[in-house]
């Protein structure tokens, strides 16, 4: 016989899975990092221990924004 979920539980989910997917789309959208953790209102140590594989394999974007902002430049 399986037990029914406590009251309130799957709302908790719901949050934590929102929260989540917002969070890995502000990252991969290329929001900085800091932004990213004071939004979700989390530490930036919490953001880089949970998020870090989306943080990886960011070096093409950045250097594509350092060109972009060299080329301002000129």
């Amino acid at each position: 016989m399986s037990k029914s979920p406590p009251p309130g539980s799957r709302r908790k989910c719901r949050t934590r899975a929102l929260r989540h997917a917002s969070i890995s789309l502000w990252i991969k959208s290329g929001m900085d990092p800091v932004e990213a953790a004071y939004r979700a209102g989390r530490s930036l140590a919490v953001l880089y221990r949970f998020y870090a594989e989306l943080l990886k394999g960011g070096s093409a974007a950045a250097n594509r924004l350092v060109e972009l902002g060299l080329r301002a430049e000129e």
